[in-house]
């Protein structure tokens, strides 16, 4: 009878533990166990796998110039604040130098899923961002489209990087054109993770290729396309001629404007289009391929 009253008080003790165990999102951050406490919560099923993302993406993307810290806070708090600037963003000015001719010319960008890309007839692949563009010619004459560029926002609607393609070839008025594009994930990673936690480099680089957002930022062209061919680029994906690294491009430009409390209330990022290199001649379209 004792004994069996010693088990029955075991198991109520127990089940009481468990019951007043407290719920895993309540858990303190902490950036040396992060990894292992968020694969609690998916092994419990207690987050999806978006929320999983956004807590990750949170404490990779925490920086002092965007404004925020994580210390102190528990994983629920961190999943609520990052689904806020996921919608809301940052709210932090975001600035470029402005050129390129674009008001003539529209761009429509369209998302396409990210994922492997071959390089060239190898067997050897990458994994990258991928989108398409709608160019179409308003003006009322033939043009040569140079050089287009885009900005690329991540999930909380910052900066990732800005990218600049060559296209010189010739667009008749009246026509629209539909170019592929692509973007590296290694050089997304390197911008993502500049300046941060050595312990928080674990990105899910699948989910986030479909969260970021390319936008068209500056066109170069001009009204003297005779030397140009037509723009037959085919199943062609074109990869970046420039690419704004940080670890290059923000070391020699004011980038992070502060108030006198040493708060962040503006980031610029440079130039927003890269601009034509001056050429002797104009480039065939063969060159691009």
């Amino acid at each position: 009878m004792q004994r069996f009253f010693l088990i029955f008080l075991f198991f109520s003790i127990f089940n009481a533990c468990q019951f007043f165990e407290s719920d895993p999102l309540d858990k303190p951050f902490e950036i040396s166990k992060y990894r292992k406490h968020l694969g609690q919560l998916i092994e419990k099923q207690l987050i999806t796998e978006n929320d999983y993302f956004l807590i990750n993406y949170a404490i990779i993307r925490q920086r002092s110039f965007f404004n925020y810290d994580l210390k102190g806070l528990t994983y629920g708090e961190i999943l609520a604040f990052a689904k806020r600037v996921e919608k809301e963003g940052l709210g932090i000015l975001t600035t470029f130098n402005e050129n390129g001719e674009q008001d003539e010319i529209e761009v429509k960008v369209r998302p396409e899923e990210g994922g492997l890309v071959r390089v060239g007839e190898s067997t050897r692949m990458f994994k990258a961002l991928k989108f398409s563009a709608f160019f179409k010619n308003t003006t009322d004459k033939d043009i040569a489209l140079m050089t287009t560029s885009f900005v690329i926002n991540g999930p909380f609607k910052e900066h990732i990087t800005t990218v600049g393609y060559e296209l010189n070839c010739k667009l008749p008025k009246g026509e629209q054109l539909e170019v592929s594009f692509l973007v590296d994930a290694r050089e997304l990673r390197k911008n993502i993770l500049y300046q941060g936690n050595v312990e928080a480099d674990f990105l899910m680089v699948d989910v986030l290729l479909n969260e970021i957002q390319a936008i068209s930022s500056g066109l170069s062209y001009h009204t003297k396309p005779n030397f140009y061919d037509e723009c037959l680029f085919g199943g062609t994906r074109l990869s970046p001629n420039n690419t704004f690294l940080y670890n290059e491009n923000l070391e020699s430009i004011e980038w992070n404007k502060k108030d006198d409390s040493g708060k962040t209330i503006e980031l610029h990022y440079g130039d927003a289009h890269f601009l034509p290199e001056n050429k002797e001649k104009p480039i065939s379209i063969d060159e691009l391929r």
